[in-house]
């Protein structure tokens, strides 16, 4: 792998966990203001509420792939240390093909939801609902991808940056 592939990849994780980072602060700050202006303004804006939910589904799928690319995906690992090293490598990167199918698959289901849902827009904040779908393909591909760089690597589920 090139030192510039290299250096594109390191940019592109960090960028996709300080936009995580992003939408959590901003998710609780939205229903932290959410909150005040219902106990104090006795009227809470009705945008907070569905901005906050958009928020926290991008932090969730952006979230995702950088947790797969860390190996921090919740397992339950009873079988393999009891296994020979080599086994239990096979398993593991049998297991990171799984997730990584499934990545593809929901980036490829999810494609044409956004043909439905330009169609759409958010009952509050009135943008087209592409920008909250917008986030399952995404997040399937990255999926796929941090999935196959660990199992290229021969990685298995150990956590690892």
């Amino acid at each position: 792998m090139s030192a510039a592939f290299r250096r594109a990849t390191e940019a592109l994780w960090g960028w996709l966990e300080n936009a995580a980072a992003l939408a959590l602060a901003l998710m609780a700050a939205l229903v932290i203001y959410q909150v005040g202006a219902r106990y104090l303004l006795d009227s809470p804006p009705s945008w907070t509420e569905e901005l906050a939910r958009y928020c926290q589904v991008w932090l969730v799928l952006l979230a995702a792939p950088v947790c797969v690319r860390r190996g921090m995906h919740l397992a339950v690992d009873l079988l393999t240390p009891r296994l020979p090293l080599r086994l239990a490598a096979v398993i593991r990167v049998g297991i990171l093909t799984l997730v990584g199918v499934f990545g593809l698959t929901l980036a490829l289901h999810a494609v044409p939801l956004l043909g439905v849902a330009a169609l759409q827009t958010s009952p509050s904040l009135g943008v087209s609902m592409v920008w909250p779908y917008l986030a399952l393909p995404l997040s399937g591909l990255l999926i796929a991808l941090a999935a196959a760089a660990r199992a290229a690597a021969g990685q298995g589920g150990d956590q690892t940056s």
